[in-house]
């Protein structure tokens, strides 16, 4: 009887070894995975069309930089922190929201002779493909990178290349959502979109700056992680 119960407990004890040496290889190989499953799937960001600005300007024979910006860009952000590469950007701005502080300056944007917002309401910038200055899975304050895109106005569509700064990428303190931030510049030529009014008088060269913030946006299926064409 005796020996039965030492066998019973060897058998057991063997029996639960191998039930928490079992239970430990799981752990450890789920631990090795998590961070390639974390790292998988880019997320999806809404622009914020308040916080989200489109600033730029232009020579004004040559006596000043005469300024404008583009109100409530609208468009949605993909982003993975660990891989830069697979950003993409789809951004809409309406050509009405050009603003130049001005009633009689906002008219002439508006009309025909430059934006021409009646024939060409839209213009548009989308981009895949981000490449980070330095390499690291974790994106840090001031890093930055170049983001190549395509630029659509008057109908007329031309490659831009944006050089992005990385801000912050945290809970936001209000609205307790996900949410990125990024400072961009960028430079082209209004005549490469047909552009060429009052060329002698006003700049050929427009530089812009943007500051974007966007917001997670909750995944609803599998193929959340992508940018609508």
């Amino acid at each position: 009887m005796c020996e039965f119960r030492v066998y019973c407990f060897t058998y057991f004890s063997k029996l639960r070894l191998a039930a928490i040496a079992f239970s430990t290889a799981t752990l450890v190989v789920a631990m090795g995975l998590l961070p390639n499953v974390l790292m998988a799937a880019p997320e999806r960001y809404q622009i914020d069309p308040v916080h989200t600005q489109i600033h730029f300007k232009v020579s004004h024979a040559g006596f000043s930089d005469s300024t404008g910006v583009l109100l409530r860009p609208s468009g949605v952000l993909v982003f993975d922190a660990a891989n830069w590469a697979a950003a993409q950007v789809d951004v809409r701005m309406q050509a009405s929201n050009i603003e130049y502080h001005d009633t009689a300056w906002n008219k002439a944007m508006r009309g025909k002779r430059f934006f021409n917002v009646r024939e060409f309401p839209e213009l548009r910038f989308a981009a895949s493909g981000f490449t980070p200055d330095k390499t690291g899975l974790n994106p840090e304050a001031g890093q930055s990178g170049t983001l190549q895109g395509e630029l659509t106005v008057l109908g007329i569509r031309r490659p831009l290349t944006l050089k992005v700064v990385f801000n912050r990428q945290a809970r936001h303190p209000y609205t307790l959502r996900q949410t990125l931030g990024f400072s961009a510049r960028a430079q082209l030529n209004r005549s490469d979109f047909g552009m060429a009014t009052a060329k002698n008088t006003i700049g050929n060269a427009v530089h812009i700056e943007i500051q974007l913030e966007a917001a997670l946006i909750p995944k609803v299926g599998p193929s959340a992680g992508a940018v609508k064409k």
